[in-house]
Order: C-alpha cells, then structure tokens, then sequence
C-alpha cells in the first residue's frame, strides 16, 4: 500500500501566497534586489512563514520553476500512445500559460535556472528514446537547452500558436528520437 503524502493546506496557501509575491515583485524590481522582507510584505506573511516553507529566496524560485513548469510536464513520457507532436503541443501550452514568469526569467536572467530544472524532466522524458551509442549526457543538455531556450523565446513572441511551435519542435524532435517515432516502432 503506496503511503500519502499529507499536505498542509495552510502551508500550501503561503507557498502560493509567496510564489505569487516574488512574481509580482518581478515586475517592480530585478531579482537580485529583492529581498526576503519584500517577499513577506507582498505576500502579507511573517518571515517566520517564509522560513517555514523555504531556507531561501533561490529556493522560493526554485520551487516557482517546479510548480508552474516542471510539475505539469512530469506525467509525460513517449510511450507508444503519446507522439512526439502531442508532447510538444503540451509543452508549448505550458510554457504560454506561464509567459509573464519566463518574462521575468528573461528579464532578470533568470533562464538558465529553468533550463538546469528542465535538464531533469528531459532526462526522464527522452533519455530513454535516445538513439544507441550516443552520450545520453552531452544528448539531454543538448535537447534541455534547446528546448528551454527556444520554448522561452517562442512564448514571448508577438504571437505565439502552440500548434505551430509543437509542429515545429517535433519536425526537429522526431530525427533525433528514433524509438520514439512510430515508424521505427516493432
């Protein structure tokens, strides 16, 4: 019998109450000038509530990435009934949702964090699709940053259509991945 997790709401209400403050606070300040205090205040928290939830402001970010970005992509794998241009299609619509986030990313330089946090998620969603003989290390920063990068880019553009950049990335994508590609399927 699998053991659950038991979440305390009030814990997870200052979890969000704190994300959305750093958020906010994006948008006023760089995030080198933020401090703790000014995370607090905007979240109308104690300190002692931050530190009960976070050791520290790269945490608190960390846990931003995770939440809104990583958490929503990590059920995925290329399995024989998920393609390549379905994922893709997820994952556009996932980095649109959160634009005004890789916004501040951007602006603060920020998107190598995220693209260190999406080095995981690749690694378990195409590690194992990898063709044989390639250094799955080197392949997977490859494909990370790549993505990350070009995802980052996309979401902020004038006009962005999930179905073009899905299509886009899988055109690229399905070559690279050749267990994952249906026709190479046994």
């Amino acid at each position: 019998m699998s053991e659950i997790e038991h979440v305390n709401p009030l814990s997870a209400r200052s979890r969000d109450m704190l994300r959305d403050a750093l958020l906010s606070l994006l948008h006023d300040q760089t995030y080198k000038s933020i401090s703790i205090t000014d995370i607090c205040r905007r979240a109308t928290l104690s300190r002692q509530a931050f530190y009960n939830n976070y050791s520290s402001k790269s945490e608190l970010l960390h846990d931003c990435i995770d939440e809104w970005m990583i958490r929503p992509l990590e059920g995925l794998a290329l399995e024989q009934n998920v393609h390549v241009p379905t994922l893709m299609l997820t994952y556009a619509n996932v980095f649109l949702a959160h634009r005004e986030f890789i916004a501040a990313l951007t602006a603060n330089g920020l998107v190598s964090v995220l693209r260190k946090e999406m080095t995981g998620l690749v690694r378990a969603t195409f590690g194992p699709h990898l063709p044989a003989g390639t250094d799955s290390r080197y392949s997977i920063i490859y494909l990370a940053s790549g993505l990350t990068d070009a995802l980052c880019r996309w979401a902020l553009s004038e006009n962005p259509i999930p179905e073009r950049m899905a299509l886009t990335m899988a055109v690229w994508l399905t070559p690279l991945l050749p267990k994952a590609n249906p026709a190479n399927r046994e």
